[in-house]
This record gives structure tokens, sequence and C-alpha cells, in this order.
């Protein structure tokens, strides 16, 4: 399922390659239209970065956590074994390993936090935030709400 699911939209009815395709274009004319080299130099002109310093980043991101990352795998494919799997992990086989070393070698479910993360809960937070650091109110608008692709759409107002 989840490699069916990965290359569902190639191809199908919901391939959208060539928009993709078209998206990269208009981004590098637009680049070519405001002297910059790539859209990825426009996008770091207003954040007061250069795509030579964002790599940097993430270079040293890498370089500080390849190893960690490497003995991790290394010890959830040693667990998975313990458990009984055989053969090369998957990434949905990570997934369902990952969570169930979590649970009984770190003493950590997912699913206790969900009272906590309710999205009303979420929603109410992150707006009194808003509030509090920006001085602005955001409230949830029913009555000009857009059409949405989904039903539990909610549209707001700053």
């Amino acid at each position: 399922v989840p490699r069916a699911s990965a290359q569902a939209a190639p191809g199908g009815g919901g391939d959208n390659t060539a928009l993709i395709s078209e998206i990269l274009e208009l981004r590098q004319k637009k680049a070519d239209m405001l002297g910059y080299k790539n859209f990825a130099e426009v996008s770091c002109a207003s954040k007061m970065a250069t795509p030579a310093k964002a790599m940097e980043l993430m270079e040293d991101l890498r370089k500080s956590a390849y190893d960690e990352a490497v003995r991790e795998a290394k010890e959830l494919k040693e667990f998975a074994k313990e458990k009984g799997f055989e053969g090369e992990m998957m990434p949905w086989d990570e997934g369902y390993y990952a969570e169930l070393y979590r649970q009984e070698k770190l003493d950590f479910d997912e699913e206790a936090l969900r009272p906590y993360l309710a999205l009303p809960n979420v929603l109410d937070g992150m707006f009194a935030l808003a509030k509090r650091l920006f001085d602005i109110d955001v409230v949830q608008v029913d009555d000009k709400a857009p059409p949405t692709w989904n039903k539990d759409g909610r549209f707001f107002e700053v």
C-alpha cells in the first residue's frame, strides 16, 4: 500500500507532473525577470539569507545529525530483529517498529498526547499567542467562508 500510494499520481487521474513542470518554469522565468540566477535566490532575497548560506546550514545539520541517525537506525533494526522481524526493513516497517520502540523502550505513547493536542485546543492556544505577540485577533467567520475541498475546512479572519 505505501509503495502504491507513493506512485499514485504519476500517470493516473491525479497526475500533476505537467503542472509541477509549469510551476518550475514560471519560477525560473520570475527569477530571470528579477535578475536572479534561480528561484532559490528569489526566495532567499526576502529572508536575509542566500542559497549558499542555506546549503551551508543544511550541511552543518547533516554533519551533526548523521552519526546519531545511523546509530538510531541500527538500534531500530536490532529491536525489530528481537521482535521477530526478518529481511530488509522498508519504510513502512520502520514506522511500525519505531512506534513499538517508543512505547516499549521510551515509555512514550503518542496517543496519550491526543487529548492535549485536540484541534480546538491547539487553535485556541495559537490564536492566544498571536494576540499576545502581535496584538491581533483571529476569529472564525462562517458567513464569509469560501468553498473548501473538505467539509471540515474553516475560514478565519485576521
